[in-house]
């Protein structure tokens, strides 16, 4: 937990570092004479280690990005990510492994406000792959209208491919408007063998009659062969 919390300060940092040197480069280039300009051009590689800052935040803390709140897209004439929301889903895909392994999952989401909940099931079979059980609540910032992310935690049982507990930290990024929602949430769940990870992108379109939608799901996870892509269609109602 520490660790996290300790990640999420780093990058954050990093964050505003890079708007700050951009915007500094942004005005020293205006006032500046010819020669400073056919120079500047080659001072462009001192911005990849922000760069690679802003894509780490992305991958393991995406919330971060709520820091930039200021220069996010204009607020949408579709509205934005609805106050509360409860959702219920399943999913059924596959992993395109050879030989076919097929994964099934179902659950709720609970966003009240800046508090959100999930509880979920996941099976990949055969079942020695993975079979699991989680249930998670946290909270989450809302700086603009489509916009939402933040920190839950939560606890997780495994039945397969052994009986584990283990808590897990999931750092949620919502994003929404009358049409759709999208979720990507990196997930790290903790145990004695160390710490495993899980990431989810889930896009829900509301182009059904309501309150029912439909969308994909993507996520990848280590097993114990690798590391698996999953790929499923996803189908639910919003309340």
């Amino acid at each position: 937990m520490l660790r996290t919390q300790h990640l999420i300060r780093l990058v954050s940092l990093s964050l505003l570092l890079a708007h700050a040197v951009s915007a500094q480069q942004d005005r020293s280039r205006s006032n500046s004479t010819a020669s400073d300009t056919m120079r500047s051009g080659g001072d462009a590689w001192l911005l990849l280690p922000f760069l690679g800052a802003f894509v780490s935040a992305l991958a393991t803390a995406p919330p971060a990005i709520l820091l930039l709140r200021s220069h996010l897209t204009p607020p949408d004439s579709l509205g934005g990510l609805r106050v509360r929301m409860l959702t219920v889903f399943v999913s059924a895909g596959g992993t395109g492994e050879v030989p076919h392994t097929a994964a099934y999952s179902g659950g709720i989401q609970l966003l009240d406000g800046h508090l959100f909940a999930t509880v979920r099931g996941e099976d990949i079979r055969p079942s020695t792959q993975s079979r699991f059980f989680s249930v998670s609540a946290g909270y989450l910032t809302r700086p603009l209208s489509p916009f939402a992310g933040g920190i839950t935690i939560g606890y997780r049982r495994s039945y397969a491919p052994s009986r584990r507990e283990a808590p897990e930290v999931s750092l949620p990024l919502l994003w929404g408007n009358k049409r759709s929602t999208a979720l990507f949430a990196p997930t790290y769940v903790i145990s004695r063998s160390g710490v495993k990870w899980t990431y989810r992108w889930q896009v829900d379109f509301y182009g059904l009659p309501e309150p029912l939608f439909a969308g994909f799901l993507f996520e990848a996870q280590p097993l114990r062969d690798g590391v698996s892509g999953i790929l499923a269609l996803h189908l639910g109602a919003r309340f």
